[in-house]
């Protein structure tokens, strides 16, 4: 909430005034300490301490000096101040990637919120001041009616392009027509009101003959309207940022738990395929130790595998199969071999009981 100008007001003669200046200190007084307290969570972080700490100092010279300050005094000093403040806002956007938020709802939202309807109350209040000097004391300078001029021209800008950035967010979020609805239509109607004022009373008047108490009321009405928007626009602002919090924390603990289950499903397999490997692996050592014990019995009967293993065992089975055919030959040319033995023997056996008797009867034949 900016700091009131009504200094305006009583420094221009209007005594009044001193009554409200002295409530809105204690107002701004609860806010600096409100700051405070955000700044000493927050201020290092976001890197605004520095900043936060020059522009306390000068609002509390403010406090202490504006009874003593002339109105056009008053009201420069006041418009630094509020200038710092929407500066520090600006950063503090910034520095928290608010300034390009990816979402049209919230984009729109911080938009109005953070940039245009702040400065419209900044605004708002320049022409308070300003038009309750001027009302106070029935006369003006041309200096001044131009600064009442360009900055109703402002006001009724960015009234406008703050009223169509919250048409856009309820664009996006039906939801909250029953929010912004009422408080854009009293915004807008107050808004209006205060600018016609400053159109009739002040720049097209002849005679400044408006109560300038009045005047401070309907320009008031008008700056609380703005911040009564403002106020709810932060409160939605912020749960919608919350909301969008949580689903990306739901989306993180999804993928989380997906990557988990991935990892989970992949150690699954790869213990699997080593189980796997293993098992034929062992019967493949044991098959081959049975073929270097002498068993040439067939292998492919306990391994149906299809992979690099499969293949290698088909490999080995054909190589035991090789070595059976090739022992069986030799085992069936052994037996021929034998065989021939056998009737080698009785043939040599024949022979040599012949060549005996031979051997007998040469051995008679000189008895001849």
């Amino acid at each position: 909430e900016p700091l009131f100008r009504s200094s305006a007001g009583f420094l221009g003669g209007e005594q009044g005034f001193r009554e409200k200046m002295l409530d809105m200190q204690q107002r701004i007084n609860q806010k600096v300490q409100a700051i405070d307290d955000l700044e000493a969570k927050y201020g290092r972080e976001m890197k605004i301490s520095e900043d936060w700490k020059r522009l306390k100092e000068r609002i509390e010279t403010l406090r202490k000096e504006v009874w003593n300050y002339t109105a056009v005094k008053s009201f420069e000093e006041h418009t630094m101040i509020i200038k710092g403040l929407l500066e520090l806002i600006d950063k503090t956007a910034d520095d928290s990637n608010l300034t390009l938020d990816p979402e049209m709802d919230t984009y729109h939202l911080i938009k109005a919120s953070v940039f245009e309807l702040p400065e419209l109350t900044e605004i708002g209040g320049r022409l308070r001041a300003l038009g309750t000097g001027i009302l106070a004391q029935k006369s003006t300078t041309p200096e001044q009616m131009a600064m009442v001029i360009s900055l109703s021209a402002s006001a009724k800008f960015l009234g406008e392009r703050s009223l169509k950035e919250l048409n856009k967010v309820i664009e996006h979020r039906s939801e909250l027509k029953s929010v912004f609805e009422p408080l854009t239509k009293d915004y807008s109607e107050k808004l209006n009101t205060y600018l016609e004022v400053i159109e009739d009373e002040i720049i097209k008047a002849e005679e400044f003959t408006f109560d300038p108490q009045k005047y401070f009321e309907i320009a008031t009405a008008a700056v609380d309207s703005v911040h009564a928007i403002i106020r709810v626009s932060f409160k939605e602002l912020d749960r919608m940022l919350n909301e969008r919090v949580s689903k990306s924390l739901w989306i993180r603990n999804i993928a989380i738990l997906f990557s988990v289950l991935v990892v989970l499903f992949i150690a699954y397999l790869f213990l699997g395929m080593t189980s796997a490997i293993n098992t034929q692996l062992s019967n493949i050592i044991k098959r081959l130790q049975k073929v270097a014990d002498g068993d040439l019995t067939k292998l492919k009967a306990d391994i149906q595998s299809k992979d690099e293993l499969g293949h290698v065992m088909d490999i080995v089975s054909n190589m035991v199969q090789s070595l059976r055919d090739i022992v069986q030959d030799i085992l069936r040319q052994s037996d021929v071999v034998n065989n021939s033995s056998v009737y080698l023997t009785k043939s040599a056996q024949q022979v040599t009981q012949t060549v005996e008797k031979l051997v007998q009867t040469i051995s008679h034949i000189p008895e001849l």
